[in-house]
């Protein structure tokens, strides 16, 4: 391997969807916020599928290259087509890609995590560079009871086979910390970083036109998790008038024809995806942000919607906890729809001058997170440290 003392350390980041597949939008963000921060210490190439999820076609050849690198200017990305064993050729580009650590995002991730850790436990894969996986949320207890059964047999095979020896799993919180520590029982190898959003620097205060209607927002990947059938059956209960709009990619197209089925309002309306450079735009013509998820590491869209002037009304599944006391929005328990829709009641009944004051209220506190959170710092050094770890074991024989 090239001697890193002469080159800026290569970071192989595996993750199944990148834009324009960005169904996976949260840990997109992560990561572009991360690569743009830090792509003069480090030089990242990303390794996504060429589609979709799902998705039975491949991405234009202009759009998802699959026959070199396409450089994004903080990374160079590549596409690999796949196949029902995983992503093709990921052997051959980690074999021929001189690499000082690799970052699996997502824990059940059939494409790229588990292809990894099986060709790295058989020695298919070479141990040379230090690995790392991010589980993105995905062991929150919302998150978690999606296709348990199918979870659960994973979690014991991996244990069994030893598939996580000399991983680090990388959680962005104390809460997620603890959520992996109770499932992953038997491994001790654990990092701590929070996620590094794009957005750096928050806008100053919005200007909100009233209308007529309370004006809510949903935009996220549509599926179980995410939860927007339930914010559908709370808008449609409530006495006020109500605008809700729904933005995201349909990833469960099962899900999806529920959601269709229970809507009976016309000022209920799915308004298809948009591309993450609109998405300020759009937040800030809204009044409330309502997302009732089932578990979010992070939660990357509340985070825009805070910046961006917009209070939220959220489950209290999230890392953003007590924002009514901050005047910011709601945190409240899925057990307890009513909760919700006392909330948008009162909000509607609330004059312009105290809505503008949640909305300042709601800017300040991403600004305090932004400014508490040093996610670069800890992140450069979570990533320094793994692999001068890795290559200390390297020098040592081990």
């Amino acid at each position: 391997m090239q001697d890193r003392v002469s080159r800026k350390p290569v970071v192989v980041v595996l993750m199944g969807a990148y834009w324009p597949g960005n169904e996976a939008s949260g840990p997109i963000q992560s990561f572009k916020g991360l690569a743009k921060s830090l792509s003069a210490e480090f030089d990242f190439r990303l390794v996504a599928r060429d589609r979709p999820f799902g998705a039975s076609k491949p991405l234009p050849a202009a759009v998802a290259k699959v026959d070199g690198w396409i450089d994004l200017g903080f990374a160079k990305a590549r596409y690999l087509r796949v196949g029902r064993f995983g992503a093709r050729g990921l052997g051959d580009l980690l074999a021929a890609t001189p690499h000082d650590l690799v970052w699996l995002n997502g824990f059940f991730d059939r494409e790229f995590t588990i292809p990894f850790l099986l060709q790295r436990r058989l020695g298919l894969s070479s141990k040379t560079a230090a690995a790392m996986l991010s589980p993105r949320g995905e062991f929150s207890p919302g998150a978690l009871e999606q296709r348990f059964a199918v979870k659960k047999h994973f979690l014991l095979a991996s244990r069994i086979l030893k598939l996580l020896d000399g991983v680090c799993i990388h959680a962005t919180d104390p809460l997620e910390l603890g959520d992996l520590k109770r499932m992953l029982t038997w491994h001790g190898g654990y990092a701590l970083a929070p996620n590094v959003p794009t957005i750096q620097t928050i806008p100053g205060a919005r200007v909100a036109a009233r209308g007529d209607r309370v004006r809510l927002v949903f935009l996220s990947r549509i599926d179980r998790k995410k939860n927007v059938k339930l914010a559908i059956e709370i808008v449609q209960q409530l006495a006020q008038p109500i605008v809700f709009d729904i933005y995201g990619p349909v990833s469960d197209e099962a899900y999806w024809a529920e959601c269709r089925e229970a809507i009976r309002s016309p000022h209920i309306r799915y308004c298809g995806e948009l591309p993450h450079d609109e998405v300020a735009a759009k937040l800030a013509e809204y009044d409330v942000f309502f997302f009732p998820t089932k578990g979010e590491n992070f939660g990357h869209a509340i985070f825009e919607a805070l910046a961006c002037g917009v209070p939220v009304l959220i489950s209290d599944q999230t890392p953003w906890r007590d924002l009514h006391r901050d005047g910011a929005g709601w945190d409240l328990p899925l057990d307890s729809p009513d909760r919700f829709a006392t909330a948008i009641e009162e909000f509607a009944g609330l004059p312009e001058a105290a809505r503008m004051r949640m909305s300042e209220a709601a800017r300040l506190r991403a600004e305090h997170w932004l400014e508490q959170s040093d996610a670069v710092g800890r992140t450069r050094d979570m990533l320094a440290e793994l692999i001068a770890n890795c290559g200390a074991e390297q020098a040592n024989g081990r």
